[in-house]
């Protein structure tokens, strides 16, 4: 049976994944002869050839390509038990590591860490704010246990996920009072109104500015800005309409600070909320689980 080093497997591991010695060696903080004596000693040990080189680039034989699977599987299973004692940091305690996409509605945010605190026993909540690309790359390597996006992630996730839509609330377009009041019906009544357009999240941004495009509605001078909370407070000193979620304007601070313009008149515009947690692992955090199966924003 063979011994297998496995950290001549990681170095493997390493550049295969950097696609080469040089810069594998750079990410690891190595030489690059350390690094391609490792990659020798590993091959020795498997009596394998792992790389093939092709003019200047090295690229994986076929054995090399059965190694890196392996080799993923293991740093994977890895990186989940480093995530199962993290969660468990004293006997009974529990932690959960939370994700939300960039731009995602503070109101939500806001319910999606309340959910969790309210969990029995209350575990330890650590919740962070990084692009989707991120969240579904900490969510595969097990730095997150749970994350919400305003879209369903991609099949070409970086892992398998189990993913389900929580929610779609209604997009309004909302402003101070005074220049709510009187409106047309939208979406005329948005007619000769400042606009206060959020980038973020971005379904719901590509939404509004069709809304907008199929209405003939110019927005060369809307103020645009990052986040619907930005948008949020510009309204309510009086900057212009804003298009946020219902559950967020509901929730505005003051109340009856922001009033909807032509009532509840739909927009078609529709904010989705989606919770996602990596599939397959032997022991879920029970955190994640449970807000994955009964997270809805409250009524």
């Amino acid at each position: 049976m063979i011994s297998l080093n496995y950290h001549h497997l990681f170095y493997f591991h390493a550049i295969a994944r950097e696609g080469g010695v040089a810069k594998a060696a750079r990410k690891l903080f190595l030489a690059q002869p350390t690094l391609s004596a490792q990659l020798k000693e590993l091959e020795t040990a498997l009596k394998r050839k792992l790389f093939a080189r092709t003019g200047r680039r090295l690229e994986l034989t076929e054995d090399g390509r059965v190694v890196l699977r392996y080799a993923d599987a293991i740093f994977r299973l890895g990186a989940e038990l480093e995530d199962d004692l993290r969660d468990r940091p004293h006997g009974d305690a529990l932690a959960v590591q939370l994700g939300v996409a960039a731009g995602t509605p503070r109101a939500f945010v806001h319910a999606w860490v309340d959910a969790a605190l309210a969990q029995e026993p209350a575990p330890a909540v650590e919740c962070r704010e990084a692009p989707l690309e991120t969240l579904l790359a900490d969510l595969g390597e097990y730095r997150l246990d749970a994350i919400l996006t305003g879209v369903c992630p991609p099949s070409g996730a970086p892992a398998r996920l189990n993913s389900r839509k929580a929610a779609g609330v209604p997009v309004v377009f909302a402003a101070a009072p005074r220049l709510a009041r009187g409106r047309a019906a939208l979406p005329k009544g948005l007619r000769g109104l400042p606009l206060i357009l959020p980038r973020a999240p971005e379904d719901a941004a590509r939404q509004v500015r069709e809304y907008l495009a199929d209405a003939g509605l110019d927005t060369r001078g809307a103020v645009e800005v990052p986040d619907g909370e930005t948008a949020r407070r510009l309204a309510l000193d009086g900057r212009g309409a804003a298009p946020l979620d219902g559950y967020t304007l509901e929730r505005s601070r003051p109340t009856g600070g922001l009033a909807a313009l032509d009532g509840d008149r739909p927009t078609g515009i529709v904010q989705s909320l989606w919770v996602s947690t990596a599939a397959g692992r032997l022991r879920p955090n029970p955190i994640a689980e449970r807000l994955f199966k009964t997270f809805v924003l409250p009524g």
